[in-house]
């Protein structure tokens, strides 16, 4: 069985650290290798962003590593205020 090669879900959480952004769900999942098919990773994700950030960015980050690691994947980001983190919710 094919799994995951080390340090491949790592990347993308280094991604979202690297934006100062949270991570509320991950969800992955590897779609094994198939005939001339190389196995392929699925990969979800829902981020906390500070409401001044620009979503775009993480985005279009995310998008590219994806591409790289040749990796399907999904990202929502949810933005969050200071006075919402200042209540204690994130």
């Amino acid at each position: 069985m094919w799994q995951t090669p080390p340090h491949l879900i790592e990347r993308f959480t280094a991604l979202f650290d690297a934006h100062h952004m949270n991570i509320a769900e991950l969800v992955s999942r590897t779609q094994p290798a198939e005939n001339e098919r190389a196995a392929q990773l699925h990969i979800q994700i829902t981020a906390h962003s500070p409401a001044s950030a620009d979503a775009a960015n993480i985005e279009q980050a995310f998008k590219a590593l994806c591409t790289e690691l040749n990796a399907q994947g999904s990202i929502n980001v949810v933005n969050y205020s200071q006075h919402d983190e200042q209540d204690g919710v994130k």
